[in-house]
């Protein structure tokens, strides 16, 4: 171990190795090959070495210093690390395990920028595909068609109700029980026969084979806008 010591001082600069001796062994800082300033990962390699040192491989672990290691990460480093001991069983292998463990860590670097890559243009096409979809419209048949309409006019018949409610508010009592008055004149038949007109007039505009409808035609033209029309094909 003093030989591979004297050795591993002119290796590495003060600081970054620190040997032990009960028992005996190494801690060596460890960086990338080619570290990265958006990724910064950085680690200490503790080699243990046992009493048949180096006809068997040390005790090794790695600790994370900077950055942070997943647990599949780990395990791929270990790995090599334990491949590159075993083939170099008989020499000193501190400086080669170290070696491969800096190697090892620049490659965990360029598979974490691949899978970024992947996932930003996984995100990309996925919004791309929504865009697509939303500007090439919904088919409309005379089904979902009569299901917008009777959400149309319940949405319209709302507002109304609303706007009739704030009016009524604003006024003097005795306005008040005029306005009621002129708006209950209109009887149920007349508005039975108003909203029967209406549905009619709307199933008209259906033709029967029809795959795809423009709404505009059911659109409000007071000054008031009406609700977004969900099946409006795309411009």
């Amino acid at each position: 171990m003093e030989e591979e010591l004297e050795v591993l001082s002119v290796i590495f600069d003060e600081g970054d190795l620190q040997s032990k001796t009960d028992p005996p062994g190494f801690k060596i800082k460890v960086v990338p090959e080619e570290p990265l300033t958006s990724d910064p990962l950085e680690v200490e390699l503790d080699l243990t070495l046992t009493e048949g040192y180096p006809n068997e491989i040390p005790l090794m672990e790695i600790r994370g210093r900077v950055g942070e290691l997943s647990n599949e990460e780990r395990s791929l480093l270990m790995e090599k690390l334990l491949e590159s001991a075993n083939e170099s069983l008989g020499d000193a292998m501190v400086y080669n395990i170290y070696s491969v463990l800096r190697q090892e860590l620049g490659q965990v670097l360029s598979d974490r920028q691949i899978e970024r890559k992947r996932f930003e243009e996984e995100e990309l096409r996925a919004a791309e595909e929504k865009e697509k979809s939303r500007a090439k419209g919904t088919p409309v048949t005379k089904e979902t068609f009569l299901v917008w309409r009777a959400k149309f006019s319940k949405e319209i018949k709302l507002k109304e109700i609303k706007e009739q409610d704030e009016k009524l508010k604003a006024l003097q009592p005795k306005e008040r029980d005029e306005l009621k008055k002129a708006l209950n004149k209109l009887t149920g038949r007349q508005l039975f026969e108003s909203n029967r007109a209406l549905v009619n007039s709307d199933a008209s505009l259906l033709e029967p084979d029809a795959e795809e409808l423009d709404l505009s035609a059911f659109e409000k033209t007071s000054e008031e806008t009406p609700p977004s029309n969900p099946f409006q094909e795309a411009t």
